[in-house]
């Protein structure tokens, strides 16, 4: 798994795990986890993963992973739900464009033809210029999305991680 789907974190803790283990349960659940596998020093979770950068940023992980090891607690989590944003927005910025270029690119091509008198549509006309000049310019709301995907991608990795920074932090607060 790349770098960019994987997140870990640890602090110290020299507490009991058994509350710091209930209070991550508490947060977790209440975010729709459920717990895989929870041992004396570790317990595993699950989510349902993000489908909209307005859901809870914690979603953004899809398995977390706590383990308590000697005097730290230790957090790794696979983000399955910035994966799935990432993915997403790679394949749905382009398609819409694509789907635009095929019916709006053509459409605006011969209503500019009519308007201008000239034929469309007909191999040697000059209305077939207007298609070739109307196709580009339907692209042009996407450019941006070049630049945007990556970024946004990012902005939700870094929710996604401040969130299990939090966490961490609030499962590791009763810590003597």
């Amino acid at each position: 798994m790349s770098e960019f789907a994987r997140y870990s974190a640890s602090r110290s803790y020299s507490g009991e795990t058994a509350p710091a283990f209930d209070r991550a349960i508490n947060i977790l659940g209440a975010a729709g986890f459920t717990i895989q596998q929870q041992g004396r020093d570790s317990i595993e979770f699950t989510g349902p993963g993000l489908n909209s950068s307005r859901e809870s940023a914690i979603l953004g992980a899809t398995k977390i992973l706590i383990q308590y090891d000697r005097d730290s607690m230790q957090l790794d989590a696979e983000l399955g739900g910035v994966v799935r944003m990432k993915r997403f927005l790679k394949t749905f910025i382009p398609s819409l464009a694509v789907l635009l270029l095929v019916l709006i690119g053509p459409f605006t091509g011969w209503i500019a033809g009519m308007q201008n008198g000239l034929g469309f549509g007909v191999p040697g006309l000059p209305g077939i210029k207007w298609l070739i000049f109307t196709m580009p310019i339907t692209l042009l709301p996407f450019l941006p999305w070049i630049f945007l995907t990556p970024w946004v991608a990012r902005k939700i990795r870094t929710r996604t991680c401040g969130a299990i920074d939090s966490l961490l932090q609030n499962i590791t607060a009763g810590s003597r």
